[in-house]
């Protein structure tokens, strides 16, 4: 059975960068676990040094980067994936590998169950989707094998994102895909993990957390949002400069995407 990660970076060369820093960074702590990038023109620029990281490239136009996440398990070319979003950074000491073999089937980031959600009428959803409570999901990480319980979440998911009309804000010109990932959990009968936080994103945070602890407590440092404080983003730096280091490549600084991009394309 394959195992391996996918990246998606698309629209921007800014994705095509944190892709290759996230790659770089997987390549130091996890040497032999194979890298996918699905990716569009963003990636043109990418030297054969940057090409070479990756294991696979699979070059896809779809235009909306939500639509591909909701397609990972025709796309992914392993038999077990785990998906992450361009805008992270593994922790050092930690191992994908490691965490992979305590997770089974399909399991997604999330935060619990909640009454409330950012994306959706909830009062709604009760009424025309029969969901009660609905998962606080964050599709930056995503595990599934190839299994019809998997196959069905992404089924049930894609269905739910084109034919449902309570969606209520938009990332960009486009729904995000969290919705359709919670709706599907909702009607399944998956055994998932509750609460599952493999990384770090500060806006979600009630405390301040040191660099310390959350080396120690998370596989990940998510940079996931328009706005991310200096002190995350140094962080992030220094981690991405030592795997570049040690594999002899050049990293790229993050830069907040509120500077780079005119509207909330990010994923």
């Amino acid at each position: 059975m394959t195992t391996g990660v996918v990246i998606i970076a698309k629209k921007h060369r800014m994705y095509a960068n944190m892709a290759f820093n996230l790659a770089v960074s997987i390549k130091h702590t996890d040497p032999l676990l194979p890298i996918c990038l699905i990716h569009d023109n963003c990636t043109n620029d990418y030297t054969t040094v940057q090409k070479f990281i990756f294991n696979k490239m699979i070059l896809n136009n779809d235009s909306n980067p939500f639509k591909v996440k909701l397609s990972l398990f025709d796309l992914s070319p392993f038999d077990k994936t785990i998906y992450l979003d361009a805008d992270m950074v593994m922790m050092p000491n930690h191992s994908i590998t490691t965490l992979l073999e305590s997770i089974k089937g399909f399991q997604i980031a999330n935060r619990g169950f909640t009454d409330t959600n950012d994306w959706i009428d909830v009062n709604a959803s009760k009424k025309e989707f029969n969901v009660k409570q609905w998962l606080n999901t964050s599709s930056e990480v995503i595990i599934f094998d190839k299994s019809e319980e998997s196959k069905k979440v992404f089924e049930l998911a894609n269905e739910f994102y084109l034919a449902n009309t309570l969606v209520n804000r938009k990332i960009g010109a486009e729904q995000p895909d969290e919705p359709s990932f919670s709706y599907a959990i909702a009607h399944s009968k998956l055994k998932m993990q509750i609460p599952f936080k493999p990384s770090f994103w500060e806006p979600q945070e009630s405390k301040y957390i040191n660099e310390v602890d959350i080396r120690s407590n998370f596989t990940f440092l998510s940079m996931g949002g328009n706005n991310i404080s200096s002190r995350i983003q140094n962080i992030y730096n220094r981690y991405v400069q030592h795997y570049a280091y040690n594999v002899g490549v050049k990293s790229t600084p993050h830069v907040n995407k509120s500077t780079v991009l005119k509207e909330r394309l990010f994923i």
